[in-house]
């Protein structure tokens, strides 16, 4: 969890990076974004597809939006997870 009663929220410093893997809504991401961006902690959307099946083979794809700054920021990382 990121935002709530012992999310990783309270742990994240000026600056830094987070990532949200899970499938919430657009509305949520949005709501989640404006909240970290208040002390200065960018957000990449990054829902994973392919379930259990897609782990299993290796396979799952990572769609990722967010600010484009924020995005190349990682580097090489951010656009190959096997990295």
């Amino acid at each position: 969890m990121l935002v709530g009663p012992g999310g990783a929220f309270d742990h994240l410093v000026d600056g830094a990076l987070a990532n949200d893997f899970s499938t919430i809504s657009p509305d949520a991401t949005w709501r989640m974004a404006a909240r970290l961006a208040t002390e200065n902690i960018a957000l990449l959307d990054a829902p994973v597809s392919g379930g259990v099946k897609g782990a299993e083979a290796g396979t799952l794809t990572l769609m990722v939006g967010g600010d484009a700054a924020a995005l190349v920021a990682p580097g090489p990382c951010s656009t190959n997870s096997d990295a």
